[in-house]
């Protein structure tokens, strides 16, 4: 078995392609090497993969489907770089696909060779009209496209692209930290900055026992559907029910949640310095919850070290669950457990704070050493499906 792998974003990266595609390629060898002997092969604006002709088709696509940079990929047959051959290809595969319109797209990568793509087009084209009487062609709406590549000495002939997820490569833009709460919000952004090219491991903050254990079965089982959209990832739980008591007795209640949002950033930054993290990713969605007001967000923003990433700022909330179900996390974050925001929460949080109010709110906390013992209890865990 053959496939061939396209991508889109790849091709704008100058001097720095070959990175990229070999970060693509081992992805892409990550996710398929269980299917059996895997061979790659980078060429000009592609890459050939090899499998055994007993891998399962399905299972190919599937995992290619969630191999980000790429553009499409598709399953063909490789073929001497003659229109004999080709020829001959097209009338074993073609009669028994009972179609009525077709359109031929030839793409010349090798200049050297005689025939133009135009050329390709027309010849092919009276060929399968001769070969299935009545066919038409239509190059807007086919009921078949045959594609043909001219790479090097050889012709790359297929009947169906396959859509790849996009974005670029996961690992090409270096690491993040995503604050997985075990929400809807969260793995998706999480999600979405991989398929830009990040590498995220995961901060959970927890309130056990105050929460239960399956609040945090539920952030690991969130983090395992993330790993096979970039590789290997760890989860670091983060116990966070003492620290909330301190916010309890020691502040404002409208503030709570505020604090408590702000002792988490400052942990998870420090979680992000050792894991040579130059970034926080966050769930935030503007105006969805208290705490995601414009002020609300700059109040914690202003404790935070490094930049904070916000993917679904602008995005509505069904278009963020219709993410979820394409990625596989809606029905987990769905499950009915309690988070540590759950724990403890005010009657009426504010809406509108500010970097100076939440500062005076914190007086009475000794924020240094809450954060350090916070971070003592951390619990590393590999986030493996």
């Amino acid at each position: 078995m053959q496939i061939v792998l396209h991508y889109a974003e790849l091709g704008l990266k100058g001097k720095n392609r070959p990175y990229f595609e070999i970060r693509l390629a081992e992805n892409a060898k990550r996710l398929l090497a269980p299917l059996g002997d895997l061979r790659i092969r980078r060429q000009p604006g592609r890459i050939l993969l090899t499998l055994p002709d007993a891998a399962p088709w399905e299972e190919v696509r599937r995992r290619l489907s969630m191999t980000f940079g790429l553009s499409y990929f598709a399953r063909i047959h490789v073929l001497k770089a003659d229109m004999e051959a080709l020829e001959t290809l097209l009338a074993t595969e073609l009669p028994s696909m009972n179609v009525k319109s077709f359109a031929c797209r030839c793409r010349r990568m090798n200049k050297d060779y005689p025939l133009t793509s135009e050329q390709m087009n027309r010849r092919l084209g009276a060929f399968v009209q001769k070969l299935i009487p009545g066919t038409t062609v239509d190059l807007d709406a086919p009921e078949l496209e045959i594609f043909v590549e001219v790479v090097n000495k050889d012709f790359y002939a297929y009947f169906r692209r396959e859509p790849g997820p996009g974005g670029l490569p996961a690992g090409t833009a270096g690491r993040v930290v995503t604050l997985l709460s075990g929400g809807i919000d969260s793995p998706v952004a999480a999600w979405r900055m991989i398929r830009r090219g990040c590498r995220t491991s995961f901060v959970h903050f927890h309130s056990m026992p105050f929460t239960s254990q399956a609040s945090v079965d539920k952030v690991r089982e969130l983090a395992q559907k993330l790993e096979p959209w970039q590789g290997p990832a760890r989860l670091h739980l983060v116990p966070f029910a003492a620290l909330q008591q301190e916010i309890v007795t020691s502040s404002p209640q409208e503030f709570r949640i505020i604090l408590y949002r702000r002792f988490m950033t400052r942990i998870a930054a420090a979680i992000a310095r050792r894991e040579d993290a130059h970034a926080l990713v966050t769930g935030d969605s503007l105006g969805q919850v208290a705490s995601q007001t414009l002020t609300n967000l700059e109040t914690i923003n202003a404790v935070a070290t490094i930049p904070v990433l916000r993917p679904l700022i602008g995005m509505d909330k069904q278009e963020i669950i219709d993410t979820a179900r394409r990625i596989a996390t809606f029905d987990v974050s769905n499950l009915p457990h309690d988070d540590c925001c759950s724990f403890l929460m005010p009657r009426a949080p504010a809406t509108a704070s500010s970097p100076e109010k939440a500062a005076e709110a914190e007086k009475g906390l000794e924020v240094d050493r809450l954060v350090k013992e916070a971070l003592s209890k951390v619990v590393e865990e590999r986030a493996t499906a």
